[in-house]
């Protein structure tokens, strides 16, 4: 399948075999034989058993069969059924399960729905859960052997479909172990905003650090409460109400460890950084303060041990009291057979003393023999340890002398390649003497043509902003001229309205004078003539008041005029000094170029013979 392509959780398989997680075949054709051979590999995985014979102890054989995933193969199939069955169901059933791939992605699917709210969008927690159950076979591995575990265990879970699908027990767990990876993963926070939508939704508060195995039941799943710091083993069932939980606000390691195959009964308590031992039985309502040893039962506030267990994994059965009350009489027939007891053992007790007082004599006498015996073993190393350090003191002596010879050989033969050696690497040293003065002499030649270099672009450089600035200077004086262009013409065409102006009051004058000698000749009597006098002599003060206007402002005129040509004098003067600093400029820089291309010509052929040199 293309989500189980890396046979992730198949490998195990085999692991599983003979580990005893159903015992429904047992329960209708009686109790097994605990001491016998191993579980049947149909017994255990029913469904696993599909298409094998036997259980193969080659995980390659295990991972290559046809059916590479038969609890999904099943859990389709059951959909379909379920869909012809009911109708109405149908495309719940194909949006959960029937158009999805593998089992992690319907259960991602699945998850999410349930999960979601306003603020963990389903669409986002169903790429979260995906990623995960895509990516870390343990979870592959455990949420088919919890399905599994619901199937065999719980009388009221019909099918896997339906485990998968309503089963509030199942989707806690699985939820939880997708907040635990996030959790190993360093992403705290998503994993508690997953441990308290997981309250919210199903009434399971499972702490994301919790360490959980698998084929786990969570029958009903209501006010089960595991702790940070708790661990769950392989195998192991509870029911509703279970509790485990510190006993204060210590913190480390704080809470219960429950061993493989226990089982735990509704509303039951457990408290502390205790053990439950493997295959122990938890009676419902029980209060647990203290170790419980394996494949015991205990029951009670506080829990008191009250039987053993018969079977291996009680949780494998879930038998929730089994022959109680036969065990609390053979505790009682215990009870009233101890006197008899009581008295063998005191008769044993004293037979042991005597034992022990006979061994604890001969023992004296054993002790002292091998006193004698070390006092002579520490006489006999000592002479051995004082031969031995002669022997040494000898050999040392003949090996500092063949030493000596050796290096006096080595010596010579030293002396006699070193000269050789001196001279060639005195013909070495002269070599790379020239050769560094030659390295040297170029290096300082190129640094000599890069500073030319560098200040004929420096001088390149100023030049150009030198241009830039007169040519600035230049726009400049351009644009104040046009600007007095610009006056001056608004002047000329002032001038040229008073001119106009003084043409209309001439002939205004003149045409008023006309009239006056007409009504002057027509007048009969002094009066109008003194009349025409007076209106003569007003119009004649009119005419030199325009005549004055117009001379002043010709004379205005003149001067602007003046100013005016003074003022393109100056610009023509500065325009030419601009210019010729210019060509000064040009000139400079010419002479500067055939400076810097004579020297760099100089430069490369002086280069070009030293290296031919």
């Amino acid at each position: 399948m293309a989500c189980l392509n890396d046979q992730s959780w198949a490998p195990s398989l085999p692991e599983m075999v003979f580990v005893r997680l159903s015992f429904k075949e047992d329960i209708e054709n009686g109790e097994p034989d605990t001491n016998s051979t191993p579980f049947p590999f149909e017994k255990v995985f029913p469904v696993y058993a599909m298409g094998f014979s036997k259980p193969d102890s080659d995980p390659v054989v295990l991972a290559s069969a046809e059916s590479a995933d038969p609890i999904w193969d099943a859990v389709r199939e059951e959909a379909k059924l379920e869909a012809e069955k009911e109708p109405i169901l149908s495309s719940f059933l194909y949006a959960s399960i029937l158009s999805h791939d593998c089992l992690e992605q319907a259960l991602a699917f699945v998850l999410a729905n349930r999960l979601q709210n306003p603020t963990l969008l389903a669409t986002q927690l169903l790429d979260t859960i995906s990623y995960v159950m895509m990516h870390d076979r343990g979870i592959q591995h455990s949420i088919r052997l919890d399905v599994q575990a619901f199937k065999d265990r719980d009388p009221a879970c019909l099918s896997y479909c339906s485990a998968l699908l309503y089963l509030k027990g199942y989707h806690s767990l699985q939820s939880y172990r997708v907040a635990h990876v996030l959790w190993n993963q360093g992403r705290k926070v998503l994993a508690l905003a997953l441990q308290s939508r997981i309250s919210e939704v199903f009434g399971v508060d499972i702490h994301p650090a919790a360490k959980i195995g698998e084929g786990i039941l969570l029958d009903h799943g209501t006010g089960v409460v595991i702790g940070e710091t708790a661990v769950v083993g392989n195998r192991v069932s509870m029911m509703h109400g279970v509790t485990l939980g510190g006993t204060g606000k210590e913190v480390g390691n704080r809470h219960p460890k429950v061993g493989d195959g226990a089982l735990i009964g509704a509303c039951s308590t457990i408290l502390g950084n205790i053990k439950i031992g493997e295959g122990a039985m938890i009676a419902a309502g029980s209060l647990v303060l203290k170790n419980v040893d394996p494949h015991s039962m205990v029951a009670g506030t506080p829990a008191k041990v009250i039987g053993y267990v018969d079977e291996k994994d009680p949780s494998l059965t879930m038998k929730h009291a089994d022959d109680g009350s036969q065990q609390r009489t053979e505790a009682r027939d215990q009870k009233t057979g101890k006197s008899a007891d009581m008295d063998v053992l005191h008769k044993r007790i004293e037979s042991l003393n005597r034992e022990l007082l006979e061994e604890k004599q001969t023992r004296g006498a054993a002790e002292e023999a091998l006193k004698h015996v070390l006092e002579d073993m520490k006489g006999l190393l000592q002479s051995a340890e004082e031969k031995t350090q002669a022997s040494i003191v000898e050999l040392s002596a003949k090996n500092q002398k063949v030493l000596i010879a050796e290096k006096e050989s080595r010596i010579a033969e030293m002396d006699a390649a070193s000269s050789g050696e001196a001279a060639r690497l005195r013909a070495a040293l002269d070599s790379g003497k020239a050769e560094l003065a030659h390295q040297k002499q170029e290096h300082a030649l190129k640094m000599k043509l890069e500073i030319v270099e560098s200040n004929c672009i420096r001088a390149e450089i100023e030049a150009a902003k030198m241009r830039s600035q007169l040519e600035l200077k230049v726009s400049v004086q351009n644009q104040m001229l046009n600007k007095k262009d610009g006056e001056l013409l608004a002047a000329k065409e002032e001038i040229n309205h008073l001119e106009s102006e003084f043409s209309s009051y001439k002939v205004r004058a003149h045409a008023l004078l006309q009239k006056k000698d007409v009504e002057l000749a027509a007048a009969n009597d002094s009066e109008q003539l003194r009349a025409l006098e007076e209106a003569i002599k007003e119009a004649e003060r009119e005419l030199s008041l325009v005549s004055s206007e117009r001379d002043k402002a010709f004379q205005d005129f003149q001067d602007v005029l003046a100013n005016h040509d003074k003022e393109l004098a100056e610009r023509d003067a500065a325009i030419n000094n601009s210019k010729q600093q210019i060509k000064s400029i040009e000139i400079k820089l010419d002479s500067a170029n055939a400076h810097y291309q004579f020297e760099k010509e100089a430069w490369e052929t002086n280069l070009q013979n030293f290296e031919e040199s």
